[in-house]
């Protein structure tokens, strides 16, 4: 899980920055939602425990429908 965090933090670190904050924000987050679902899917493999599993699974939930509104928002938002 720490890598995985490591590899999204970088990710976010690496996106193109604009000068434009909401931009920026909306940019760096969906590498860090995408770590996010990896490491849900993890948990959702390997977890016995049901209300992580629970967890995970409203966290995927959660986090695929803001990386699709902040796609939509990418789209209606050019920089």
């Amino acid at each position: 899980a720490a890598a995985m965090m490591e590899t999204s933090m970088d990710a976010m670190m690496q996106g193109d920055m604009s000068g434009n904050a909401d931009y920026n924000f909306v940019v760096m987050m969906i590498p860090h939602h995408v770590g996010a679902l990896e490491m849900s899917a993890e948990a959702l493999a390997n977890t016995q425990d049901e209300k992580l599993a629970n967890l995970a699974q409203q966290i995927v939930i959660a986090q695929t429908n803001e990386i699709m509104a902040y796609r939509k928002w990418l789209q209606n938002n050019k920089k």
